[in-house]
């Protein structure tokens, strides 16, 4: 592969991508409320309001269906802290895998299927690079600004969850290892999952919208570490990611090599 081919497709899908006003609307509003918005308020309510108003019950039974070993970080903890803890380092890292799926099936999915939308598709085709390096430039111009605006949100997210909670604590809760792992490993893994998925939809499919509402579907099983967590069948810790990205990483790598041997941008014109 040519690397600078690459990058000069990869370069000019980012510039289209400053332009567009559909991509930045959900990516700044959605962050904002996940990253921001949500942990603020959760850690105000379990911070100030009335213990016989959280419904305590509930949460004595999601604690002791929680690993022994887990359930020791919590024993030097108040209530209020535990609640807190729980959510801050548990219950919201799904919500950081669906910022980079969000974000990347956005930009993926206004790839070829938005450049069919603005007839620029067949000058495209017709520049000097490979099947292969126009799908790899594609999926690295949706690949970098997600993984970008993720670690961004993340930022926020540690800010104003130790700034809210430290009151209650008397320390920063935030930054932890299974936080970095997710960050640093498990969200470029899931988003280069996503995104090389829909760009292989937004070549196939005739309009942005279509390809967006397809990759939209790739948020469902992440849903399922949510509700997951939730119920307590498992926990996102360090072994849990550790092993995530793994089979992830495997799957992106299977991914490439079926996108390369697929992908065929003759095929693609025939089906303008």
């Amino acid at each position: 592969m040519n690397w600078q081919s690459i990058r000069v497709v990869m370069i000019k899908d980012i510039k289209e991508i400053g332009k567009n006003l559909q991509f930045w609307l959900p990516t700044v509003l959605v962050p904002l409320i996940m990253a921001v918005v949500l942990p603020v308020v959760v850690s105000l309510i379990f911070s100030r309001a009335p213990l016989n108003s959280l419904n305590t019950g509930s949460w004595n039974a999601m604690f002791k269906r929680m690993p022994e070993a887990l359930q020791n970080v919590f024993a030097g903890m108040t209530q209020r802290q535990a609640m807190v803890f729980i959510f801050a380092n548990y219950l919201f890292k799904p919500f950081f895998l669906i910022i980079p799926v969000m974000v990347a099936s956005i930009i993926a999915a206004n790839s070829f299927a938005g450049e069919r939308e603005r007839k620029t598709i067949e000058s495209l085709f017709y520049t000097p690079v490979s099947d292969l390096e126009l799908l790899m430039g594609k999926v690295l111009a949706a690949f970098v600004p997600s993984v970008a605006v993720s670690w961004l949100a993340f930022a926020a997210f540690v800010a104003a969850v130790d700034a809210t909670s430290f009151p209650l604590f008397g320390r920063l809760i935030l930054p932890t290892v299974p936080w970095v792992l997710l960050l640093a490993l498990l969200v470029p893994a899931v988003s280069f999952l996503s995104l090389a998925i829909t760009v292989l939809i937004s070549a196939r499919v005739r309009g942005f919208q279509e390809a967006q509402q397809i990759a939209g579907a790739l948020v469902v099983p992440i849903l399922f570490l949510v509700f997951g967590q939730v119920i307590g069948l498992f926990i996102l810790d360090a072994g849990a990611i550790l092993a995530i990205t793994v089979v992830l990483a495997v799957l992106d790598y299977l991914l490439v090599k079926i996108g390369a041997q697929t992908f065929s941008r003759e095929r693609v014109i025939t089906q303008l």
